[in-house]
């Protein structure tokens, strides 16, 4: 299992790693082009979930890229949008009385957002099912399995977005290149872990 920092290093070490992130950034400021940064990101999310080692690929194909991109999107927005909602719906009693308090429901949403969204792209790039990228149940045992091992990673987006919030859209595609592949590859290993132990379901801890 790669480590995060090693992740991190191989970004930078494909020479065209500027060029193609804002390329990304750009793509994501651009409704209906977002999709193809979506596609791209669904890309680099693909490979981690086949168990290959980090790599930027080359922009291109650029229909196929948008029709995955449609799907990574409804994910993202299913998966997070979701979590955010009930979030919401939480806060609602508080929210005439509690003050600040109120949105205190959306701290989880926003800890376990980014994790739950890579948890459902990775489920989708093994089946290509948009169905298995919804198995909320699935999703959450995967997430408990992984444990600790999702902190880092979840830490370390969402600070680089709120740094980099003055360029949120390079913040928010550069972050996902390596964390989403981060995920993918955690969830890979763990799976490949089980399968060689004969185990058939994620056991709960």
């Amino acid at each position: 299992m790669p480590e995060f920092e090693h992740v991190c290093r191989r970004l930078f070490c494909d020479s065209a790693w500027l060029g193609k992130c804002l390329l990304g950034a750009v793509l994501v400021s651009i409704p209906v082009l977002h999709f193809l940064a979506f596609g791209y990101l669904g890309r680099v999310t693909l490979g981690a979930a086949r168990g290959h080692p980090f790599d930027l690929p080359e922009w291109g194909s650029w229909r196929e890229l948008f029709l995955e991109g449609v799907v990574f999107f409804a994910i993202w927005v299913g998966l997070g949008g979701g979590l955010f909602l009930l979030a919401w719906i939480v806060s609602l009693p508080f929210q005439a009385w509690a003050g600040p308090l109120a949105y205190v429901p959306y701290m989880p949403a926003v800890l376990v957002a980014p994790a739950l969204v890579g948890a459902g792209w990775h489920r989708y790039c093994e089946s290509r099912q948009v169905r298995e990228a919804f198995r909320v149940v699935e999703l959450f045992r995967l997430l408990q399995t992984a444990g600790l091992r999702l902190i880092l990673p979840t830490l370390a987006y969402i600070g680089f977005l709120v740094v980099g919030l003055p360029l949120f859209p390079l913040a928010f595609f550069l972050g996902g290149l390596v964390v989403f592949y981060f995920y993918s590859s955690i969830f890979f290993h763990l799976e490949a872990g089980r399968m060689k132990h004969g185990e058939t379901s994620f056991s709960v801890l």
